[in-house]
């Protein structure tokens, strides 16, 4: 158990093309099919998450707003979510601007946000976590 998901799944999208290798390269470990572009790898990886339950999406360092247009419609499905990393100001989603947490800093905001989140997989989402996601 992934800190109550099955599966964490990581996105790296700095730019357009490290977004693309990266989903493609996620789509083809995950056992799927895809075409060349970014829109075909995220309706591949849409339709693996359509199947599965219990996943984290980390859309990690996202560089250009614009490339997360592509990535929002992954299904919504209880008990998954998609965490996003920026150094952006979106206009999407629920917003925190955090400073450097401390380990027990960054559980507790973890505890918080997924209240459902039991401690080992609280603590657990921070040690997998790189730095830019918690901070």
């Amino acid at each position: 158990d992934t800190a109550g998901a099955r599966d964490v799944l990581w996105i790296e999208a700095p730019t357009e093309e490290k977004m693309q290798e990266s989903c493609t390269n996620l789509v083809l470990e995950l056992g799927e099919q895809c075409g060349p572009s970014v829109e075909d790898c995220t309706r591949a990886l849409r339709q693996w998450l359509r199947r599965h339950e219990r996943w984290v999406v980390v859309v990690d360092d996202l560089g250009l707003e614009g490339l997360l247009d592509k990535m929002l419609q992954i299904p919504k499905t209880k008990g998954c979510f998609v965490l996003v990393t920026t150094r952006l100001r979106l206009t999407i989603g629920v917003q925190l601007e955090l400073g450097v947490f401390s380990t027990s800093e960054a559980i507790k905001l973890v505890k918080e946000k997924l209240p459902d989140t039991t401690d080992p997989e609280a603590h657990h989402l921070v040690r997998i976590g790189n730095p830019l996601a918690l901070t």
